[in-house]
């Protein structure tokens, strides 16, 4: 995500355009303007070496070298212009992070990182050998300054400029290395990640698969598989080929699997909201609302101690459990599926100023950290609050601000819970979830990690936003990356759209199939044929349907399909075509017999339509699709009354559709009861909760697309004119 515009341009004239006189032109004007010379040198000294090269060309020399060499200066160039953008990244947005105390220049040296992450390990070692009666305050102060250097480590790695590969290597060596502590290398790979995901750094997207790929903690695996996957180019391939093969590496060696099972954990976590109101509406109410129950580990406990069976009988408190047991049993059943269920709860408490740091929103929970130690000193060895942020089922911040809440209010807190928190080692069972440790469920918790900083941190607009996407800025999830769809992982495209199609998350769907619209997946086409009937774009359903029917005559389905389409696009012979075959395959099924007597009705073939849904109306006596389509067959037969009389029963019955106010108002019209058709059309205009102007005009559509029952009639437009005028001046008095 570039912040400036020249630099945008000299990155397209590197990769798209290949111009480096124009690339080297571009960056010297903009370096020379902000007083980058160190960067202007580096440009100065790419010119030289151009100008050498077409000095050698112009004299006829043959260089089988001279692609290659190219391609090296446009590199080169592309890494001075990407430190430029970071440059510009890091004074627009992290000034605060970037002026912090630092531990001088060479906080980003090797040496310095590797002596750093190595002696505080040694420290740790050495100190729990002592039995010195100063051991806890010396823990304390070398957990604070670790923490304190990591901070500073973590903000200097997000904005470091473009790596050598020879510094990528042996940061790769050291963080594969046992020698120093997991959760330092779990905190390094996010700000790798978040450094990358800003600007892309070829040597930092091979750090991040190495680390996948050979780190043996689950937990740097998973989340150097979140970077690798946050952090794929999608034009610097053209400059760089080796990530294809990076890419196709990562693919042969750990399958697709994870990553696709890491696009449908994003995808619950863009849904998060949509979860959270659910919980809202539907669950947590049946679960606060029964407040004379209690959960221990394992069952649910009545505490009236007047209990309400006495009064409401038996049936009532068993209703109530079973009500109280479905729905902790749907919130369980979410959470296990992928949803984030806590976010609700705990996104009200990120206020702590713990969280104005920018690595601590990607810090393993430990009670070393400074910052909650001081609830360590106020609850003792609490065995509960050990056992809840060890195997409770958060994400690492939620921990933080759980133990940060504590802290301010533990000295007020009843006794009974503090002695609960001190003796009781158990987790209640709704609160287990199974494996803690496998790849799916870390991988899930880190991913909250992020979507709550880039939902709730102070620096959630500085950064750019995975979750988040534009077709209009080229911005697309990952999965759709050109580099991932000619692997394996595209034959999970249709499992991917049925997930979205079940959640309802239309608007990802079309990423999907407009990457593979060239792909022969039969299943595929299926899933983006139905996709655009449901959204109603049948024109791309049948174009999608006929392909389908097209390949295989024998397809049932691409034929419902192509008949539904032809339906609604009101191409009735057709229709009434596709469902005539359909009813040779299955001649008593219901949906084909019913919709071939709408295209016949709206084809103007009356009796025919007629005859099968009266045929329907006796064997399905008690439909009311049935009646209303015989009611409208009446309208069109000039059988005013017979199609009134069946109006007023469905109205009578409480069986009334929206639509019905519509054609009982035509009907009513047609049988000369004009005042009474104001009425009723006024009725319909009220239903549709629009203003006067917006549904003066979705009438008129009305109108057209029941052009049909006009015809009959032959009213004109003078006709329809009027009677809109009746309807919104009775409307408006």
């Amino acid at each position: 995500m570039i912040q400036s515009k020249t630099l945008n341009e000299v990155k397209h004239l590197i990769i798209k355009d290949k111009n480096i006189s124009k690339a080297i032109a571009f960056l010297h004007q903009y370096l020379s303007k902000n007083d980058s010379f160190s960067q202007l040198e580096q440009v100065e000294e790419i010119k030289k070496e151009y100008d050498l090269m077409k000095e050698y060309m112009l004299k006829g020399y043959v260089d089988e070298q001279r692609n290659q060499l190219y391609s090296s200066l446009l590199q080169r160039l592309y890494v001075i212009a990407m430190n430029a953008s970071i440059d510009v990244f890091k004074d627009k947005n992290l000034t605060p992070v970037t002026k912090e105390p630092s531990l001088g220049q060479d906080i980003f040296a090797f040496e310095e990182i590797e002596k750093a992450l190595t002696q505080f390990v040694q420290e740790v070692t050495m100190l729990s050998l002592e039995l010195d009666s100063n051991k806890a305050s010396k823990q304390k102060q070398i957990y604070s300054e670790h923490y304190n250097y990591l901070s500073r480590l973590f903000n200097a790695i997000v904005v470091s400029h473009q790596w050598s590969e020879s510094f990528a290597l042996s940061f790769q060596t050291l963080l594969l290395s046992p020698t120093i502590e997991t959760s330092d290398v779990q905190q390094i790979v996010s700000a790798i990640t978040l450094g990358a995901m800003q600007v892309f750094d070829l040597n930092k997207l091979k750090t991040l698969v190495a680390l996948y790929l050979n780190a043996e903690d689950e937990e740097v695996k998973q989340r150097a598989l979140v970077g690798f996957a946050f952090t794929l180019p999608s034009l610097e391939t053209e400059l760089y080929p080796e990530i294809k093969e990076i890419v196709d590496e990562v693919i042969a060696k750990k399958g697709a699997k994870e990553l696709y099972e890491l696009q449908l954990q994003v995808f619950y976590c863009k849904n998060t909201d949509a979860d959270n109101e659910e919980l809202q509406k539907n669950i947590l109410p049946n679960i606060m609302g029964n407040d004379h129950f209690s959960l221990n580990s394992s069952d649910i406990i009545d505490l009236e101690k007047d209990n309400l069976k006495d009064i409401l009988g038996q049936h009532s408190s068993e209703q109530d459990i079973e009500k109280l047991e479905a729905s902790i049993d749907k919130m369980k059943d979410m959470q296990k599926a992928g949803a984030d269920i806590y976010f609700g709860g705990f996104a009200r408490m990120k206020s702590f100023s713990f969280f104005y740091r920018l690595n601590n929103w990607f810090t393993p929970f430990s009670f070393h950290h400074p910052e909650v130690a001081s609830l360590v000193d106020k609850i003792g060895e609490s065995k509960f609050i050990k056992e809840l942020m060890n195997n409770g089922p958060f994400c690492n911040s939620d921990k933080y601000s759980f133990t940060l809440s504590l802290s301010q209010v533990i000295t007020s807190l009843p006794a009974n819970m503090k002695e609960m928190f001190e003796n009781s080692g158990m987790l209640p069972d709704n609160m287990i979830v199974g494996n803690l440790k496998s790849p799916s469920y870390i991988r899930r918790t880190y991913l909250q990690d992020l979507y709550r900083f880039f939902r709730l941190s102070t620096f959630k607009n500085v950064f750019f936003n995975p979750f988040n996407y534009s077709r209009s800025e080229k911005q697309f999830f990952f999965f759709v990356n050109p580099l991932l769809l000619d692997t394996n992982l595209n034959a999970f495209a249709p499992e991917l759209v049925r997930f979205l199609m079940k959640k309802k998350m239309y608007n990802e769907i079309p990423y999907i199939l407009s990457a593979y619209e060239n792909r022969t997946d039969r299943g595929l086409k299926h899933l983006a044929a139905l996709y655009y009937l449901q959204k109603g774009s049948y024109i791309s359903a049948k174009v999608y349907y006929e392909m389908l029917y097209t390949e295989d005559s024998n397809d049932i389905k691409a034929l419902q399909g192509l008949a539904q389409s032809e339906l609604y696009l009101e191409h009735n012979k057709k229709a009434i075509e596709y469902y005539s075959k359909l009813l040779q395959h299955i001649p008593d099924k219901f949906s084909y017999q019913f919709n071939k007597a709408i295209a016949l009705l709206n084809e103007g073939e009356l009796n025919e339509g007629m005859n099968i849904l009266f045929k329907l109306n006796i064997e399905k006596s008690d439909n009311w699709d049935v009646k209303r389509a015989i009611a409208w067959g009446y309208l069109l037969q000039k059988r005013a009354e017979d199609s009134i009389k069946i109006y007023r029963s469905l109205f009578e019955s409480n069986n009334q559709m929206i639509s019905d106010y519509l054609n009982m108002s035509y009907a009513l019209w047609a049988n000369s009861e004009v005042e009474e058709a104001v009425k009723i059309f006024k009725q319909y205009i009220e239903s549709l909760k629009l203003e006067k102007e917006e549904a003066r005009i979705k009438l008129q559509k009305d109108f057209a697309n029941d052009r049909i029952f006009f015809k009959n009639y032959l009213y004109s437009d003078a006709e329809c004119n009027i009677m809109l005028d009746l309807i919104f001046e009775e409307s408006a008095n």
